[in-house]
């Protein structure tokens, strides 16, 4: 069976979301609903034809088989918006694709209909199916100046996916305004993104429940120093011992409950 095979199959119990995990900074969630939200997947070898990155791990989703309902993206990298993959996957999301104004250009280059595209910038929300979407700030640079990350109202849980960002924690804890259940933060700490150590201290700021670390072992260019999640494991319980640290093999499926 395959992991979206498995996802599909699985039941989630109401108040508790699935993830799957497609590598890098991917991830594909299903709600108690069977609502299906993929975020940033990352399933071709385009960052090795662009720019010499090799995957060291293969994708878990072929693209012609992951069927989504709603599709986001964070911003126009290679790895998060993946040029390959995505017009087979905007025929396969059932609503709309929402991602960052240059990420939703980037889709019309690619001839995406205008109709199944949605721009969001920082601070601006929309509902779907009784998911709340909320742009949060980013900073990755000069080059994706309005990159931004989400943070999803399912229900009771509030989820936090922070795409690609530097350590900005008084920015990043504004833009969110509140507590979140489940924090996504990438540690590689290479390309302006968090590193280990900084990835603990916003999940710590932002008083995130459940912190699932990202953006690892996917190329060998993109791991730093502290870029690793042993090293974010063991600043976990140094550090925030009020945080629980999940990790997630590429192509596994875990539900994860809201804790009370």
């Amino acid at each position: 069976m395959d992991a979206m095979q498995k996802l599909v199959k699985c039941q989630v119990p109401l108040g508790s979301i699935a993830f799957l995990w497609l590598g890098q900074a991917g991830y594909i969630l299903k709600t108690s609903e069977d609502f299906f939200i993929t975020i940033d997947p990352y399933l071709s070898d385009c960052c090795e034809r662009l720019y010499g990155f090799k995957r060291l791990s293969p994708a878990v989703v072929l693209p012609e088989n992951l069927k989504s309902d709603l599709l986001l993206l964070t911003h126009e990298h290679a790895d998060h918006l993946d040029i390959d993959s995505i017009p087979t996957l905007a025929g396969n999301t059932r609503m709309k694709i929402i991602g960052s104004p240059t990420a939703v250009e980037k889709c019309r280059e690619l001839k995406i209909v205008s109709e199944k595209i949605m721009p969001l910038s920082r601070g601006e929300e929309v509902s779907l199916e009784n998911i709340r979407i909320k742009a949060i700030f980013a900073d990755h640079g000069d080059l994706t100046p309005d990159s931004i990350g989400f943070l999803l109202e399912v229900g009771e849980m509030k989820i936090y996916f922070a795409g690609d960002t530097a350590f900005r924690q008084s920015k990043i804890a504004e833009s969110l305004g509140c507590q979140p259940d489940i924090a996504v933060l990438p540690i590689n700490g290479m390309y302006g993104n968090l590193h280990s150590g900084q990835a603990v201290k916003l999940a710590k700021r932002i008083g995130a429940k459940k912190v699932v670390p990202c953006h690892f072992w996917t190329f060998m260019e993109h791991n730093g120093r502290n870029g690793d999640p042993l090293s974010f494991n063991k600043l976990m319980k140094k550090k925030y011992k009020r945080g629980f640290p999940i990790f997630l093999t590429p192509g596994e499926v875990q539900i994860l409950h809201k804790e009370v």
